[in-house]
C-alpha cells in the first residue's frame, strides 16, 4: 500500500461498494476540476432501501 497525495477528483460510475471499497470495476466518467477532494465523502452516496423477497416477487414495492 502506497498512500498518494490527494489533488484531483474523478467522477466514476460503479455498481457496488463493500467495506468502503469498490466491489467490482468502476468506470471513469470525467475529471471534476470544480470539486475539492475534501468535499467528496461517503455520506454523499445514495443508499438503496432494502426490499423483502416477498415484496419483490409479488410486485408490491412501495
Amino acid at each position: 500500500f502506497v498512500p498518494i497525495r490527494m489533488g484531483l477528483v474523478a467522477e466514476v460510475s460503479f455498481g457496488q461498494l463493500e467495506n468502503r471499497r469498490f466491489r467490482h470495476g468502476c468506470k471513469f466518467l470525467r475529471w471534476r476540476p470544480d470539486r475539492d477532494p475534501a468535499s467528496c465523502r461517503y455520506d454523499q452516496l445514495d443508499v438503496a432501501e432494502p426490499v423483502s423477497f416477498e415484496a419483490f416477487v409479488t410486485g408490491s414495492l412501495s
